[in-house]
């Protein structure tokens, strides 16, 4: 709802804050593990691959993926970085190009996952894989993740925010987020 019709001084200040938080977990000195139990697009999507670690629960009815472009909006240079730097470059284009939803087998085949396991392993394995990494030195561990993760990391900012609102408050984006929230009122109707 924050992205259908902000005035443009409101979308600003709500992607600069979004991508702080990106931006923050992404560069975070911590190791990180994201424990994914169900659908996970867009914003899960993002939140799980700035992770260091993935595991996600085999439900078939569960989907994975980046689906911004199907939504009108164009991922920004920092997710297409992220994601090319997680699963490649061709996989990249191919996977945020045509809005990939996926399975949870077909999300581990193509690199967004580390891990797939029942629900009930899910929080044993996401402790697990915590465990193994804390083994490595906090300082060599986190200092290599900060070099490698910082030039997209660097993508975010002032420029970043500049792309983000011609998008969003473009008319082709506009028109589908409202279509969208007008079809989640309808079927709350329903309910």
């Amino acid at each position: 709802p924050a992205l259908v019709n902000p005035t443009e001084e409101e979308f600003r200040h709500f992607w600069s804050t979004f991508e702080g938080l990106v931006s923050t977990y992404y560069m975070t000195p911590l190791h990180s593990v994201a424990a994914i139990a169900g659908n996970t697009p867009a914003l899960g999507a993002v939140l799980s691959i700035c992770s260091d670690y993935r595991v996600m629960a085999d439900d078939d009815k569960a989907k994975f993926g980046l689906n911004e472009t199907s939504l009108g909006m164009v991922p920004p240079r920092w997710l297409a970085g992220m994601t090319a730097r997680t699963i490649g470059e061709r996989n990249a284009e191919l996977h945020l190009g045509g809005s990939s939803m996926l399975s949870p087998r077909e999300a581990l085949q193509c690199g967004f996952l580390d891990e797939v396991c029942t629900r009930e392993e899910l929080m044993a394995r996401a402790v697990a894989a915590s465990v193994k990494a804390c083994r490595i030195p906090l300082g060599a561990r986190s200092a290599y993740k900060q070099m490698v993760r910082k030039p997209v990391a660097d993508m975010c900012g002032p420029a970043s925010v500049d792309e983000m609102s011609a998008c969003i408050l473009g008319a082709e984006f506009q028109a589908t987020a409202s279509a969208i929230m007008e079809a989640l009122r309808q079927r709350s109707k329903k309910k």
